[in-house]
């Protein structure tokens, strides 16, 4: 089973490729298609969703306003597929991408002859394409976002900051462009003093950092007005040592940040009681971030969630809080 989250509700999918929905349905986000079946991934907007069929094709459900829900005719061979507020984009097999929705930001003028991509990467207002030969290609609506610096290649994925574009080399560097690309502290770039790098990991309001070094040991960089990486009130200057043990995964919402340990049990940092993981939680598998909710998937494959429940979304099903 796999677990998927849009603002305020939640997307299961199981097993057998059937999907299930709830929380926040003001949109129609939990509405379910009938008959839909074969699902092999989900992906979540804000207020509306696209399944991936085993067979390549999509089905889209939810708040239709930009027309994120109106699949391309013919659509096939569908790789994966991406969501932003303004439109969604379909990767082929093939390295090609088909994008629909609203071109109020741009984002529809696909560049003449983008081919050979590996995957991509959006905000709300921007789109860059990662390529097989590491290079990157961006458009939208952002200028000093989608340029890329002359020159870059190497790329092995990418990330939006709160002001920048962060680009991760495969010898670890990071090359990085926008406002915050000097490293000024007020739009929270990357630190110029950052060692090289494997992976990052980024807040919901894009302000918090952690990343994980090639040593195998974590970092992290912040606004810490909320407590997010630390056990403290006060906002870290520079990069601190993350002092936790034995981390396996990184997951990160919008007031709070969850490690999942190797013993599977989780730790979290935040201020705010309703984020708190429950006492005695243990055998956890996955855990998924909402904007202000988190569910978690033990190894049972239970289900428990904690934080805002004010669209139900924290209300699992009961098929998924007993032992299957």
């Amino acid at each position: 089973m796999l677990i998927y989250c849009g603002d305020n509700f939640v997307i299961a999918l199981k097993t057998d490729g059937h999907v299930v929905g709830w929380g926040d349905n003001s949109l129609g986000q939990c509405d379910i298609p009938k008959k839909l079946c074969d699902v092999k991934s989900i992906t979540c907007g804000n207020d509306y969703v696209i399944a991936l069929k085993t067979d390549g094709t999509l089905v889209a459900w939810g708040c239709n306003h930009y027309s994120h829900c109106k699949i391309p005719n013919d659509l096939c061979d569908v790789k994966s597929v991406y969501c932003n507020k303004y439109c969604a984009i379909a990767l082929k097999t093939n390295g090609l991408i088909v994008v629909w929705g609203n071109n109020s930001t741009n984002q529809l003028n696909i560049p003449n002859g983008l081919c050979n991509v590996k995957s991509i990467y959006c905000d709300d207002f921007n789109v860059i394409a990662l390529k097989t030969d590491g290079t990157l290609i961006g458009w939208g609506y952002d200028e000093e976002y989608y340029n890329i610096p002359d020159g870059l290649c190497d790329v092995k994925s990418v990330y939006y900051g709160y002001s920048s574009i962060i680009a991760l080399k495969t010898d670890g560097t990071i090359v990085n462009w926008g406002w915050g690309a000097n490293g000024d502290t007020e739009y929270f770039g990357i630190p110029k003093e950052l060692p090289n790098i494997m992976s990052l990991y980024i807040g919901y309001d894009k302000k918090r950092v952690i990343a994980l070094k090639n040593d195998g040991n974590y970092i992290y960089w912040c606004d810490d007005d909320y407590g997010q990486y630390s056990q403290y009130d006060g906002r870290p200057l520079g990069i601190v040592d993350l002092g936790i043990d034995n981390i396996k995964s990184v997951y990160c919402g919008y007031r709070y940040v969850i490690f999942l340990k190797t013993d599977k049990t989780l730790v979290g940092w935040t201020n705010y009681n309703n984020y708190k993981i429950p006492i005695d939680l243990t055998d956890v598998k996955y855990v998924c971030c909402g904007y202000t909710f988190v569910i978690v998937l033990k190894t049972d494959n239970t289900l428990v969630a904690w934080g805002d429940n004010s669209s139900g979304q924290c209300n699992i099903p009961k098929e998924f809080t007993q032992y299957n």
